[in-house]
């Protein structure tokens, strides 16, 4: 049989520095099979990113998923050129904490990181994504 899910989210860039974002996973709380009566878990997110300068983000989330605890996630993203970053985040419940790095050359993002889980262990994870109709960033009038 087949199961569809719903979501929905937004952005908003509250000023300058701040952007606020929260997303609803699942909220029919949709079951995947009649077998022990499985439901696929509904989660509602919310977060904020602040830009502390043009090279340093901070990020901070709250998650909480049917049957789960609350969740607390932060992180840090350091960018010291507009083609390369480093990252790192913590969250709760279970604990995890994750770091990596990226490369982001014209339109092609290439990010490996690895994360570490209470229970786990290390994982490691690599990402590609390409943009069509990239343009350069603009500089920043101090980095001129």
């Amino acid at each position: 049989t087949k199961k569809t899910t719903n979501n929905i989210g937004f952005q908003a860039k509250i000023t300058k520095q701040v952007t606020f974002a929260a997303h609803v996973f699942n909220p029919t709380r949709t079951q995947m099979t009649s077998y022990n009566n499985e439901i696929i878990p509904a989660a509602i997110k919310a977060g904020l990113q602040y830009k502390v300068s043009e090279k340093v983000l901070l990020m901070a989330e709250a998650v909480k998923t049917s049957y789960q605890k609350f969740q607390f996630k932060g992180g840090i993203e350091y960018a010291p050129s507009t083609q390369f970053y480093v990252r790192g985040g913590v969250s709760n419940n279970p604990i995890q904490m994750s770091f990596g790095a990226g490369v982001a050359i014209q339109g092609l993002k290439i990010d490996l990181s690895s994360s570490w889980h209470s229970v786990l262990g290390f994982t490691p994870q690599i990402g590609m994504s390409y943009q069509f109709g990239w343009t350069a960033p603009k500089r920043n009038e101090k980095e001129k």
